[in-house]
Parts: C-alpha cells; structure tokens; sequence
C-alpha cells in the first residue's frame, strides 16, 4: 500500500508539473463552471 501511496505522489507531481497540466486546468475550470450553472439552475427552481 505505501508502495502504491508513494507512485500516486510522484504521478501526482509529475501531472502537476507537465506541460499538459495547464490546458487540463482550463478545461477543468470550464466544466465547474458549467456545473456551477446548472447547479445555480436548480436550486431557483
């Protein structure tokens, strides 16, 4: 188990510092927001 504890944090890291992670960010900024929304949408109901 710490063994596999110990490879997600350097996968982590990895993701984070990847050239990738930035585009991941927006797109995942993008989506919250759509769910934001139509979160938003159904609670005025």
């Amino acid at each position: 188990m710490s063994r596999r504890s110990r490879g997600w944090r350097f996968w982590l890291r990895a993701l984070l510092t990847g050239p990738r992670f930035e585009r991941a960010l927006e797109r995942n900024a993008r989506a919250a927001r759509k769910l934001d929304r139509a979160v938003r949408e159904v609670l005025e109901r």
